[in-house]
């Protein structure tokens, strides 16, 4: 009855004044997540470079260190210089130059290494010491970026490989938060997750202003991306569970767009603030934000009702019925009436059994609910579908981006606006067919046309360089458009007793994706030229023919227990659901416990 029950009075409340805090906040949430999820573009990019070996006279075996941007002659050097192609060539000293340099950078004067070579009027910035055998000295060009976290720690030559550090530590900090968060949304609700989470955000953002230590930048940055996951799973899941189901793929679609207008403002934002601590302060303005918007916002009614405290979610419903200006009708008042009532019997006996169960009960109490979701075969479908779909389009999804030399300009801030414009027009050219053809629709063709044309995109010759352009911008565009959609697809798969949980699996896989994406655009390409495209266009198909796997949910109400699962399966609708299944026997009894989530 508690699903039938939510659902009519969500239907009869509908999209108003009472869910605008919920959209703030969303919106909110998702404009502070680029500075932390892409911001190592702009915050770790190393702008090219030119060492010496201390005496001056050294610049002569080199060994090339690829540079994130590499910026044509003309925009690095003033035009009135002469034979300035290769000045900042982004190479280190090898052999006897390198094996010179370390007496030769110690024994020289502090002012001696912070005289500049300079050509004409467009020197920048002074040789600097760095401690390195293989870049004594080094000369940045600061005429893109003034300082980044590369810059700052030199992070060039051997010390190259820490600089992919910086956005792993964020992966990991995001499977974390993903996971961890999950269950503390599914256990203590969304609203407290969120403000938890906004607490580790703002405890990162002031250990990346303050601390002078690249190690303890990194462990910062593990705090972002474990507040950011923890952050963004629940907000989203109440954001659909606050909504009806007439409503849902709408608000679901559009709300993705606050993200994409993110990008592109934090790329003019960096556009216009060119040092990283300053600009990632800036990017965390939006948390002044959510911080007392988490406050003011109503818990999920349908959270509640699934942990026994009907009694409020009645209470939020009728508030919300007041505040969007409708009046419910009489027979769902009862019915709110009767499962306020319910609850109030149910509550106290299931919280004090809970908080009677150790530490060691509740491990083992987790366990079997795990193994118990396992025997259900449409959840099994879900969560392993779930899991391989996120995982290559993680992999789709940032390996264009890393690998953008196909079709991309030099410029890194019309790079990100160009990434989010894009992002953005796939959203609102999938909304209208999301609504009138379904999510697998939308999810399956894109990700499988995507695919198809990143294996085209091998067989185009280099001097057609447009062609080239157009199937990886359409790729991504289709990408993009299938990661929005899948957004809001998951957390309707699952039931809400685990909804959280379900998303946060899916974007634990998301983020392994995110993980590998690196490794094949900078390993995998040394092997062979076409293995990348092979890899990600096989990706997209493989992830497409997976899609199938999954029910539609396009204007279906949101399950709330297994058991709805299950019956949705079998195409029963749940409107006419019973509560007691014969069908289901012990094993709906079985999760009926679950439900409780000790």
């Amino acid at each position: 009855m508690a699903v039938d029950t939510l659902e009519k009075a969500l239907a009869e409340v509908g999209y108003g004044r009472w869910q605008v805090p919920v959209v703030i906040i969303t919106v909110v949430v998702h404009m502070l997540a680029p500075v932390h999820m892409i911001g190592s573009t702009l915050l770790n990019a190393q702008p090219p470079f030119r060492c010496r070996d201390g005496s001056q006279s050294g610049l002569v075996n080199f060994t090339t260190s690829t540079p994130s941007f590499v910026l044509r002659p003309e925009e690095n050097i003033a035009s009135n210089t002469t034979d300035t192609g290769d000045f900042y060539n982004s190479e280190c000293l090898v052999g006897t130059a390198a094996a010179s340099s370390s007496s030769s950078s110690s024994s020289s004067s502090s002012s001696s290494s912070l005289s500049s070579e300079r050509r004409g009027d467009n020197a920048r910035e002074a040789w600097r010491l760095t401690g390195l055998a293989l870049c004594p000295e080094i000369l940045q060009d600061d005429s893109i970026f003034s300082s980044t976290v590369s810059m700052e720690w030199n992070l060039v030559c051997e010390r190259s490989w820490l600089r992919p550090l910086f956005q792993m530590a964020y992966s990991v900090g995001s499977m974390v938060g993903s996971t961890g968060g999950g269950h503390v949304s599914d256990r203590y609700g969304r609203k407290r997750s969120i403000q938890i989470a906004c607490g580790i955000n703002l405890a990162a953002v002031l250990g990346m202003w303050f601390l002078p230590w690249y190690p303890g930048v990194l462990a910062a940055r593990v705090l972002s991306g474990c507040s950011i996951g923890c952050m963004i799973l629940p907000v989203f899941s109440l954001a659909l569970e606050t909504t009806p189901s007439r409503h849902r793929t709408m608000a679901g679609m559009l709300l993705g767009t606050s993200f994409s207008v993110a990008v592109v403002l934090f790329a003019g934002v960096g556009y216009l603030i060119r040092t990283w601590r300053l600009l990632l302060l800036a990017g965390s303005v939006p948390l002044l934000v959510v911080l007392p918007m988490s406050f003011l916002v109503a818990e999920s009614p349908r959270w509640l009702s699934q942990k026994g405290r009907g009694h409020e979610a009645a209470v939020i419903l009728g508030h919300a019925a007041t505040k969007n200006r409708v009046e419910l009708s009489p027979a769902l008042t009862s019915a709110l009436r009767d499962l306020q009532e319910e609850s109030q019997v149910k509550e106290k006996p299931e919280r004090s059994e809970a908080l009677d169960l150790t530490w060691g009960e509740r491990a083992r109490a987790w366990l079997h609910r795990m193994t118990v979701y396992m025997r259900f075969p449409a959840l099994r479908r879900i969560i392993f579908a779930t899991m391989g779909i996120w995982y290559l389009q993680g992999i789709l999804y940032l390996g264009i981006i890393l690998n953008a030399n196909n079709f991309t300009s030099n410029d890194p801030y019309l790079y990100l606006a160009m990434s989010g414009t894009m992002d953005c027009l796939a959203i609102l050219l999938a909304t209208p067919l999301n609504m009138r053809m379904g999510r697998r629709f939308i999810v399956g063709g894109a990700l499988l046309v995507a695919g198809v044309l990143l294996l085209l995109d091998l067989a185009v010759p280099e001097e057609l360089w447009w062609i080239r352009w157009v199937l990886v911008m359409t790729s991504l565009l289709l990408i993009a458009a299938a990661f929005q959609v899948n957004f809001m697809y998951v957390p309707e798969l699952y039931p809400t007793v685990i909804r959280s949980r379900g998303f946060a699996l899916a974007s634990l896989a998301g983020s392994f994706g995110f993980l590998t994406a690196p490794f094949i655009t900078d390993i995998l390409v040394q092997k062979s030229w076409w293995a990348v495209g092979a890899t990600f266009g096989s990706s997209g198909i493989l992830a497409s023919l997976l899609v199938p796997l999954l029910p539609e949910t396009n204007n279906m109400p949101l399950p709330d227990t297994v058991e709805d699962v299950e019956l949705r399966r079998k195409g029963i609708k749940a409107a006419k659901k019973s509560k007691g299944s014969q069908e289901q026997g012990d094993e709906t009894k079985e999760m009926a416990a679950l439900a409780a989530d000790v």
